[in-house]
């Protein structure tokens, strides 16, 4: 099941529909088995996410909110449109060097 919503990201993606949902299907679907194989759901959640990563996580998301809201993400997006693999390598490399 993780392996088909892996697969499904790029595929819902590629037809324009919510990432998100694959996602929500997916953990709604693997804590489903958690419960079917005598697995509590909740304490699966509690034991087995790390604090951290769900701090983490919450960032990302924060950061990448706050990035597409001042217009970096279409930029990007502008600039990585056709380009080739070696030219979204030296951007990344350039913008992603320490200050």
């Amino acid at each position: 099941m993780l392996a088909a919503a892996v697969l499904a990201c790029p595929v819902v993606s590629w037809f324009g529909g919510p990432v998100w949902s694959v996602a929500v299907a997916g953990a709604v679907v693997l804590l489903a088995i958690a419960w079917g194989v005598g697995h509590r759901p909740t304490t699966v959640v509690r034991q087995e996410i790390h604090f951290d990563t769900l701090l983490f996580l919450m960032a990302a998301l924060v950061l990448s909110i706050g990035l597409r809201n001042v217009g970096t993400v279409d930029r990007l997006a502008g600039a990585y449109a056709g380009a080739s693999a070696a030219k979204i390598g030296a951007i990344s490399a350039l913008l992603g060097r320490p200050c």
